[in-house]
């Protein structure tokens, strides 16, 4: 007789809440996707896990659903060309062949624009899904979230939403998050032991997202990559940001054209093409000439000192020796 076959049983992670998520929760909060980060708000001095789930989650949509998921980084829908109408071309064309071209090219992109419309409502779902109870009462606090999860078709506006009430720690006063966002900008550095120039770059953009979402204003492109670099380890790149500095001001003297990154991601090219050589003393981040200073001195000690130091002075006569 053959056996009964037992029935399947799908396998089911257990899902984990971050550390950043509030103590007191004891029940484990379960999303549509089990493998994927659940969203918790900040919580007693912690902050959200926003950066993670949105890293994550852009993935998996962009995987399942196509280029929408660009809304995630872009705060846009992808925008599709409407294929042009050359109506005298088409009126001229005897053979019908460009009419044919242009109804076929029409049908494609209406195509894409309903399976976008189509794509937004699931793309919601995955994300309110994936929301915990905590930042669902937080998202609350807007006005527009009610209206938002009524429709239950509009993934970028909720987003934009958690971004709002994510990104910095919410007082629930506005004046009060910008200026909690700003004081967190103020004093970003890049951490000297063990942060790599690519992870001080998320922190920042980071950073930059918080002041977007809270209202902030923004640093130009400009500001954004000067900024950088001087929230950079002077430990490891003092002489790197002298060296910008004085190749700028030699080009401005003589009236040649200026070559200084003058954007963040030029900056941070510019910076991860540069050899680190550590210095051993240790030098606040932010102090970019008192760090060059003192690297000069360590390295090149003052001559006069040298010399004053190294110079004998002159032997007395012994009594009775003749010149």
């Amino acid at each position: 007789m053959d056996k009964k076959k037992r029935p399947f049983k799908a396998f089911r992670k257990k899902a984990t809440i971050p550390e950043s998520a509030p103590k007191s929760a004891t029940k484990l909060s379960e999303g549509i996707n089990e493998e994927l980060p659940i969203l918790h708000p900040g919580h007693e001095g912690s902050v959200s896990n926003i950066h993670i789930c949105q890293e994550k989650w852009q993935t998996y949509v962009t995987l399942h659903f196509g280029d929408i998921g660009i809304f995630f980084s872009t705060l846009e829908y992808p925008v599709y060309k409407e294929p042009e109408f050359d109506g005298d071309s088409i009126l001229d064309d005897t053979t019908g062949i460009l009419k044919g071209i242009y109804i076929d090219d029409f049908k494609t992109y209406q195509k894409k624009l309903d399976k976008l419309e189509e794509k937004k409502v699931s793309v919601f779902a995955f994300i309110f899904g994936q929301m915990s109870e905590e930042s669902k009462q937080v998202c609350a606090r807007s006005k527009k979230y009610e209206k938002v999860i009524t429709r239950q078709n509009h993934p970028l506006k909720l987003w934009k939403i958690i971004r709002r009430t994510h990104l910095s720690a919410q007082t629930g006063h506005n004046r009060m998050d910008r200026r909690q966002a700003r004081k967190e900008y103020e004093v970003l550095r890049q951490h000297p032991d063990g942060e790599t120039l690519l992870e001080f770059k998320k922190r920042y953009k980071h950073a930059i997202e918080t002041l977007h979402a809270v209202g902030e204003t923004v640093p130009s492109e400009e500001d954004q990559a000067i900024d950088f670099l001087e929230k950079l380890d002077q430990n490891k790149y003092a002489e790197f940001a002298a060296d910008l500095h004085n190749d700028a001001a030699n080009k401005q003297e003589m009236r040649v054209a200026d070559t200084f990154p003058n954007t963040l991601a030029a900056m941070y090219a510019c910076a991860s093409r540069y050899k680190i050589v550590v210095n051993k003393s240790r030098v606040p981040a932010g102090t970019t000439g008192v760090a060059l200073l003192l690297q000069r001195k360590i390295n090149h000690p003052k001559t006069s000192r040298k010399q004053s130091n190294s110079a004998e002075k002159p032997k007395r006569r012994r009594q009775g020796q003749h010149t």
